[in-house]
Order: structure tokens, then sequence, then C-alpha cells
């Protein structure tokens, strides 16, 4: 998310309104190159919101887990960071992969066992991330994208289920996961708070 700020968000208005960035720059005491590096920078906060709203929709009207959807529609739906994007597109294109479905993204970070004790349908196996380099805030995040993302019925059903799996059962003492998607399922939220994400 690109956060702005009251100051550039009034030059921004100004700019709306009409005034030229040359106006703007002087009433606020800045350079106009300054002014202008806001206006590009909204401009493409802007038409990213646009994309990732159009990735999501798309995903929403498919309410299909299965269906493969080009690498960078999944990256760009979950509204990723440049440095978390590469990372994700890097566990997800492995073997020369150009597509990847919601449940592979699933899978990646908390797969379901073949085997689920207690008859529970989705219980959590080692996550394939973790043995492809990433990293424990890498991980969290993306965690936290899953549970933010609206991608249909479908997809929420599925996730929220591996969710509550995943309370009954972490990967060792030192394991990667600690309740923070699981956390937000059981208590109804979208995303955990922010602290239920850091490694303890």
């Amino acid at each position: 998310m690109n956060e702005v700020y009251p100051e550039e968000a009034e030059i921004l208005r100004l700019l709306g309104e009409g005034l030229s960035a040359r106006a703007v720059a002087e009433r606020f005491r800045l350079r106009v190159s300054r002014v202008q590096q806001i206006r590009a920078k909204a401009t493409a906060a802007a038409e990213s919101r646009r994309r990732i709203e159009a990735a999501q929709s798309e995903m929403r009207a498919a309410n299909d887990i299965e269906r493969r959807w080009p690498v960078e529609t999944v990256v760009t739906a979950l509204d990723l960071g440049t440095r978390m994007s590469n990372c994700l597109e890097r566990c997800l294109c492995e073997g020369g992969r150009t597509e990847a479905s919601l449940r592979a993204v699933m899978d990646l970070l908390l797969p379901a066992a073949e085997s689920p004790p207690n008859g529970m349908a989705n219980h959590p196996g080692k996550p394939q991330c973790t043995r492809q380099g990433m990293g424990r805030k890498t991980y969290f995040l993306l965690m936290d994208a899953l549970c933010l993302m609206d991608a249909g019925e479908a997809f929420r059903l599925e996730w929220t289920a591996r969710c509550y799996g995943a309370v009954e059962q972490h990967w060792g003492p030192n394991g990667l996961l600690r309740c923070a998607a699981c956390w937000a399922a059981l208590h109804g939220l979208r995303a955990p708070p922010v602290r239920l994400l850091q490694p303890r």
C-alpha cells in the first residue's frame, strides 16, 4: 500500500482542481520536480490499485481454486510489494511454470496433508516455501496477504479451513507458523493483528 500524507493529499487536491505544478510548488515552498513526483506517485498507485481490483474481480467471478492463472495475475491479486512479489514469483515459477492456481498458492504457504488426523479435512503439512529459501518475515507477510485477498467464496472457504487445521498442528518448537492466519480465521477477521505476524 502506498501511504498518502496529508500534505501530499492537499497537493493532489489542488492539482486536481487545475492548479499548475508551479503554482502548487510555490504555495508549499517545494521544487516543481517534487510536485511532479508526488503526482506521478499517485498516478502509479491508482493504476496499481486498478490492476489489483481487476485481478481479484476476475478471480471472484471464476470462483474456482483449481483454475490456472498467469503467475503475474496471481501475484498482482495479492497486492504485494516488489520484493515479496519477486520472491513469490520465483516459488511459483519453479520448474519453468508460467501459470498457477489459487490452490497452488495455498499449498505453497499452508498445504493440506493427505491423511488429516481426527477427520479434519484440511490439516496442514510442511510449507513448500520454507524449503525454497523464503525467510520468516516474507512468509508471515504472504500469509497476511492471503487473509486479506478477496478472491471468491471457494477460496475463502478453503483458506479458512486450512487456517482452522493449522491450529491443531505447528511445525516443531521453532516452526514458522505461529497462529497468524489461524488466529484471524478463528476470530472472524480478514487479517491478524500485526503483533501476531512476528516470530516468537
